[in-house]
């Protein structure tokens, strides 16, 4: 089956619920019957023929190893030094243990053998099945990663003070996330209700939020002094530069763990991101690290990779899918409340701020329009938001309804190159939005494609060797000679400058009008996916939370950011 297949719900199909105080193997023990029924095989007519059929398990996807009826022993959890295959507990190994535990008179000294060995009493229900047992059963990233975040997360917000908080709080309150983003609770505060996919996201941002605000007199200086003692270090401040490491490693990794597609280099590039990661957590955080069984996971990663092509290959994202359709739901109420300015100010610290969440558009905003390109396989293009004379002059785009000079001749090129018809342009009037809308055929599925102006999407273009960066700052459409309706968009250009080395993220120029090289205006088909790169505004001391100092045109690629689910 096709990843994109795999992640629709439509082809999950449910064998049952373990009811409450129930257990795994009563309710897995008709499908177990099943199975092994499948694996002596059967004769079944297909076309008025004989077929034998066989089969059997493939993969279980264990959530996490502890606490799971799945687990099979958790002790040497962290230790990167373990030799796994020399110590192993290899099948027909734990198999004499399993029965020597059933042979004890009484369930007092069972449970004090099991605890000794780290076993349960009984060996997994699965185990009945003909399988590989070290390979049939990776673990799910999704709550592998999410549970070592959410462990990061608390460790770190416990090392602030009140004023640390807060000033953390109000840096990821004024904070640009991607315009794809839902809505987010303060995660000091209503952490424990985040989904899987908010605390995922929130690892994206976080090594930049403490890059702009965290300095030492937010630490607690108890906890301050005691991690530069125990890490010997010379200074507070390398206790910030030690914690601010520690998140870009974790980020770093957990977004390359995610790759939807990996070469063969790249699982050695994993194995050494995991444990340096394994390395970092262990020495910046080691109570809350030390033993964890999400961090020995790191161990097999690799491994499960390796077999299945890809770790998310084997990730369990559709409980994840059916949280984000009720978070859907319920986000519908929560804005009714969010737009009542009387109950708005209870709100004040709970969310990122509206200015900054993607747009939600009522019926009455759409422009309805038959607007065409020069591909068909880009169709029911809409356009939301007709920007007002005010918002035209702000960007000097147009001189009344009609574009300025440069533009003029920028969208003539546009037309020659996309259509071959330079002639088709005979007059300039253009209507500016804030938002187009479009449908993409993709081979057999079909992709929908929201752009916002400010959005930065990827370009690669014929003959370059490498993608190309570029900001929307408009989206206009325009008749033709013929009185037919396209659209077009404005780009500003990133010029590459160098790495920042803290944050092991590009560093990237705005270019200004003046120096542009590149041409500005575009057909839409030129985007043929939503926003995909995530680029974050390199501050500077004249910068402030809710506004930034945009004569700085130095911006960050957010190399953390990956699509969580």
């Amino acid at each position: 089956m096709k990843f994109k297949s795999h992640q629709k719900l439509r082809n999950h199909f449910l064998v049952g619920f373990v009811p409450f105080k129930g257990k795994f193997e009563d309710t897995i023990k008709p499908f177990i019957q099943d199975i092994q029924q499948l694996e002596c095989g059967f004769l079944m007519t297909i076309d008025n023929e004989q077929v034998w059929v066989s089969g059997g398990l493939g993969i279980t996807i264990a959530d996490l190893p502890q606490g799971n009826d799945l687990a099979a022993s958790c002790d040497n959890l962290t230790d990167i030094s373990f030799d796994i295959a020399k110590h192993g507990r290899y099948h027909h190994l734990t198999n004499i243990e399993f029965e020597n535990i059933q042979r004890l008179p009484n369930m007092l000294q069972k449970h004090a053998l099991a605890s000794s060995l780290g076993f349960g009493l009984i060996p997994n229900p699965l185990d009945q099945l003909i399988r590989d047992h070290h390979i049939s059963t990776p673990q799910d990233i999704f709550h592998c990663f999410a549970g070592k975040a959410n462990r990061l997360l608390i460790a770190t917000f416990r090392l602030l003070t009140n004023s640390g908080e807060n000033t953390f709080t109000r840096t990821w309150k004024f904070f640009e996330v991607p315009s794809c983003w839902s809505r987010q609770k303060n995660p000091i505060t209503h952490l424990a209700c985040y989904f899987m996919s908010d605390i995922l996201r929130l690892t994206m941002i976080i090594p930049f939020i403490l890059y702009r605000c965290l300095t030492t007199n937010l630490l607690k200086r108890e906890v301050l002094t005691n991690m530069k003692e125990r890490m010997n270090l010379q200074s507070y401040r390398h206790v910030i530069n030690k914690i601010i490491k520690c998140w870009v490693q974790f980020s770093l990794t957990t977004r390359m763990v995610f790759s939807k597609t990996l070469m063969k280099v790249d699982y050695e590039t994993i194995q050494k991101m995991l444990e340096l990661e394994c390395k970092m957590l262990l020495e910046v955080f080691p109570e809350q690290f030390s033993g964890l069984p999400n961090l020995h996971i790191n161990r097999h990663i690799v491994a499960h990779a390796k077999t299945y092509g890809t770790a998310l290959n084997t990730s369990v994202s559709v409980k994840e899918m059916q949280d984000i359709q009720f978070e859907h739901i319920i986000g519908q109420g929560i804005q009714n409340i969010v737009n009542d300015v009387a109950l708005r100010p209870l709100l004040n610290s709970w969310y990122i701020i509206s200015s900054l969440l993607p747009k939600i558009y009522d019926e009455d905003d759409i422009e309805k329009a038959n607007i065409i390109t020069c591909i068909p396989e880009i169709m029911d293009i809409n356009v939301r938001l007709k920007w007002n004379k005010y918002q035209r002059n702000q960007e000097n785009f147009t001189i009344g309804k009609h574009l300025n000079g440069y533009l003029s001749n920028e969208l003539a090129n546009a037309y020659t190159e996309y259509y071959n018809d330079r002639g088709a342009m005979i007059n300039s009037k253009v209507e500016f939005y804030n938002n187009i809308s479009y449908v993409v055929k993709e081979d057999d599925c079909f992709v929908d494609v929201q752009l916002n102006v400010g959005d930065i999407v990827d370009v690669f273009e014929e003959g370059e060797t490498e993608e190309s960066y570029a900001i929307i700052k408009g989206i206009f459409t325009h008749h033709e000679r013929s009185r037919k309706l396209h659209a077009f968009v404005i780009f500003d250009w990133f010029e590459k400058i160098r790495e920042n080395s803290m944050l092991k993220c590009p560093k990237y120029r705005l270019q200004a009008l003046e120096e542009t090289q590149w041409n500005r205006v575009f057909s839409i088909s030129l985007i043929d996916h939503n926003p995909r790169v995530h680029f974050v505004h390199d501050c500077n001391g004249d910068c402030n939370n809710d506004k930034h100092d945009f004569t700085n045109r130095y911006y960050l690629k957010n190399m953390y950011y990956y699509l969580a689910v």
